[in-house]
C-alpha cells in the first residue's frame, strides 16, 4: 500500500482548493456553464482557456480580439468557429476568439483526441483551467495542472449527491450515540484514552463524508439548494465534536489546537486514523494497553451545552478548576470567585451541570 506523507498532503489541499474553485465557476447556474450547455446541445465541440499568461502569450496565436463582457450565447457563437476561446481568470470577459494553442509537445498527455491533447497540456504548462468539449460525446471535461474531470449528467450527480448525503446521516447518527455515551462516561470520571480516541476516530470520518457533500454541493451549483439546507441542519454534532481536542489533549498542546487539527486531518487522508496514532495527535505517548487508562475532561463541551455561557468564561472555569470532576464538586460560593461569575450565573450553572448529569445518568431513552 503506497505510503501517504505530510507532503503529498499538503499537494492534495493545494490541488483540491484549486479544484472546487474551478467547479464554482462551472456549477449549474453560472453564465459560464450556461454557455458551456448551448455548445453542449448544439455539438459544435469547443476548447476555453481560463487566463492569458502574460509571461506565456507565445502559446497562443491570437485569431480575433474579442473584449467584451461575457455572454453565453457570445461564448456559443465563438465555438462554431476554428480554435479556441481565451476568457478572462473570473470568467467574466471574453478576451479572444479563434485561437490556437501550441503547447510543448513534450509535456506527456494520455488523451488520444487532438482537442484534449491540446487541453491537457496547456493546463499543465500555463497552471490555468482549460475546458474541452467534444463534439461527438457531447461530454465536458476540465483539465487544471495535473487534474482531469469529466463533468457529470446532472440525475447522475444527483443520485451520487443523494447517497453522499445518506452516507454523512448514518456516521451522523453514530457519532451521536458515541459522544452520548462519551458524555456519560465524563459524568461518570470513567473516560478512557479508548472512549475519547475512538470518537475523535467517529468525527473525522464524519468530516471526510461531509467534505464530500460539500463537494457535490459545489458542482450541483442551484441545483444543490435543498442539499445544502439538508446539510445545514445536521451540523450540531460536527460543532459539538470540535471540543473534544480541547477537553482530552495534553496540557502542553492547549496552545496548539490548529496543531492538532492538521494532525488528526492528515490522519484522516493517509488512512492511518487509529487509536493509538490519535492519542499521539493528542499530545500522548501510550501503547495499546494503555488505552484503557482513565483520563479526565476539561468540560469544555459539556458546558457549551449550558445556555449563556460565553468562550471567555468558559475558558475561565477551566482554568479554575481543570476538570469536570473538579467542577461538579464546586460549590456556588467558588464559581462566584471566578470572573465574571455572579450568585446568579454560577447558580444557574451549577443547575446546568445537574441536569445536564441527570438527563446523562438517568435519561433510559438516552436522547436519541
Amino acid at each position: 500500500m503506497e505510503i501517504k506523507t505530510k507532503k503529498d498532503y499538503q499537494e492534495e489541499l493545494i490541488r483540491n482548493k484549486k479544484f472546487l474553485g474551478a467547479m464554482e465557476k462551472l456549477a449549474p447556474g453560472t453564465n459560464l456553464r450556461e454557455g458551456i450547455d448551448y455548445i453542449v446541445q448544439a455539438g459544435t465541440g469547443g476548447l476555453i482557456i481560463l487566463g492569458y499568461p502574460d509571461n506565456q502569450k507565445n502559446l497562443f496565436e491570437i485569431g480575433f480580439k474579442i473584449e467584451s463582457d461575457f455572454i453565453s450565447f457570445k461564448l456559443y457563437e465563438l465555438a462554431k468557429m476554428d480554435g479556441g476561446i481565451v476568457i478572462n481568470k473570473d470568467a467574466t470577459k471574453i478576451l479572444y476568439g479563434n485561437t490556437h494553442f501550441h503547447p510543448s509537445i513534450a509535456i506527456p498527455s494520455q488523451e488520444t483526441g487532438t482537442r484534449h491533447r491540446v487541453a491537457e497540456r496547456m493546463a499543465k504548462q500555463t497552471g490555468e483551467l482549460v475546458i474541452a468539449i467534444s463534439q461527438k460525446r457531447h461530454l465536458v471535461t476540465i483539465y487544471l495542472d495535473n487534474i482531469r474531470y469529466t463533468l457529470k449528467d446532472l440525475p447522475e450527480l444527483l443520485s451520487e449527491a443523494q447517497q453522499a448525503m445518506q452516507t454523512y446521516e448514518n456516521y451522523k447518527k453514530k457519532l451521536h450515540e458515541k459522544l452520548y455515551e462519551l458524555s456519560v462516561m465524563e459524568f461518570k470520571d470513567m473516560t478512557t484514552f479508548q472512549d475519547v480516541t475512538t470518537t475523535i476516530a467517529r468525527y473525522m470520518r464524519l468530516k471526510l463524508v461531509e467534505k464530500e457533500v460539500e463537494r457535490y454541493i459545489l458542482e450541483l451549483g442551484i441545483e444543490g439548494r435543498l442539499l445544502r439546507m439538508r446539510l445545514r441542519e445536521q451540523v450540531s454534532e460536527t460543532i459539538e465534536s470540535s471540543f473534544l481536542a480541547m477537553d482530552f489533549c495534553a496540557a502542553n498542546k492547549l496552545s496548539k489546537l490548529n496543531k492538532i487539527e492538521e494532525a488528526l486531518d492528515f490522519l484522516a487522508y493517509s488512512g492511518q486514523l487509529n487509536n493509538v496514532s490519535i492519542a499521539e495527535a493528542l499530545g500522548f505517548e501510550i501503547t495499546l494497553k494503555q488505552l484503557e487508562d482513565p483520563i479526565s475532561s476539561r468540560a469544555y463541551r459539556i458546558m457549551s451545552k449550558i445556555q449563556k455561557l460565553s468562550p471567555q468564561i468558559i475558558d475561565n472555569i477551566v482554568k479554575t478548576f481543570s476538570s469536570l470532576p473538579k467542577l461538579l464538586s464546586a460549590s456556588i460560593d467558588e464559581l462566584t470567585k471566578i470572573e465574571g461569575i455572579g450568585d446568579v450565573r454560577a447558580t444557574m450553572i451549577k443547575e446546568g451541570l445537574q441536569k445536564l448529569k441527570n438527563q446523562y445518568l438517568f435519561d433510559t431513552h438516552r436522547g436519541y
